[in-house]
């Protein structure tokens, strides 16, 4: 795919303080809401000596880490698992290889779907024998699902709005404040891609179109992902250490109608200026078909 003579739009995540990500976009239409995984509020950690841990004899760590290191409790105590042994893994690694149908049906019934009941027969429907007709696969017929919606309003509406989602750990020590938190609870976070998927939409962006996230290892880069799920748009992360160059390249090539970004984030202590670089690369990307048809926001 190219985007060679389509116009590509450049959202900035505002920032305000050394150069990282703090908010979104500030022009917003529409709901407010909901987001993904779990945690207490604090989060205790526990002492592990080489020795005391699990994987002490066969972790070829041993020897390199320091005598003790600190482990969240939950990595020690007691928990439910997705699976409990390895016997259960080969088991359902086996029924995955001989009743495909039925694996993923039951995989499938973790999810929330919208249209026909999923079962074994509607699960996945193939044809890879050419003597029987033609090639085919079919998953999930006549049933939709949104990957978003899994993760975030799904979990609020199970009663875990309240529970951290998500922690951050920011570039240093005392970063964090109202605009750049260290956490976001599930609601939290669903607000936020609710109003970064309401901007995209007032952008024009839409199913099957193609967003450039041109960002660092910021939650607002899990935001962008998560709200281009939403509305069925495409993301494409492109890594904030690349060039102009390879930027420009990854661009055109994914036929991005618009780029996330931000201005700028401090790796270490060293400021890696993010808009600039993206600036940089929109004469590359003219040069190959594309073009710049705005700039949103500020940095």
């Amino acid at each position: 795919m190219s985007n060679k003579g389509n116009k590509i739009k450049i959202f900035m995540m505002k920032s305000h303080k050394r150069g990282v990500v703090l908010s979104l976009l500030a022009s917003v239409l529409g709901s407010d809401g909901f987001f993904c995984p779990n945690t207490d509020s604090a989060r205790p950690r526990s002492r592990v000596t080489n020795a005391e841990s699990p994987s002490a004899q066969t972790s070829p760590a041993v020897g390199i880490l320091p005598d003790q290191y600190d482990l969240p409790p939950a990595w020690v105590e007691g928990r439910d698992h997705n699976l409990n042994s390895i016997d259960e893994y080969h088991s359902l690694y086996k029924e995955s290889v001989e009743n495909p149908a039925a694996f993923w049906a039951s995989i499938a019934s973790n999810f929330e779907w919208r249209g026909s009941p999923i079962n074994e027969a509607t699960a996945l429907t193939y044809n890879f024998d050419r003597s029987k007709g033609k090639i085919f696969t079919e998953w999930f017929k006549g049933s939709t699902t949104n990957l978003a919606f899994n993760a975030l309003d799904r979990q609020v509406a199970l009663g875990r709005g309240s529970q951290v989602a998500l922690y951050s750990e920011r570039n240093g020590v005392g970063e964090s404040g109202r605009h750049q938190p260290d956490r976001y609870t599930y609601s939290e976070l669903l607000s936020e891609v609710n109003k970064l998927a309401n901007a995209l939409r007032a952008q024009g962006v839409s199913k099957g179109d193609r967003v450039g996230i041109f960002m660092a290892h910021v939650p607002e880069n899990c935001i962008a992902m998560l709200a281009c799920a939403r509305i069925g748009a495409v993301h494409s992360v492109v890594f904030g250490g690349f060039s102009k160059e390879a930027l420009a390249g990854r661009l055109v090539d994914c036929g991005a109608k618009v780029v996330i970004t931000q201005d700028g984030v401090m790796r270490g202590g060293k400021l890696v200026a993010l808009k600039k670089i993206l600036d940089d690369a929109v004469p590359l990307i003219e040069a190959q078909g594309g073009s710049l048809d705005a700039s949103i926001g500020q940095s």
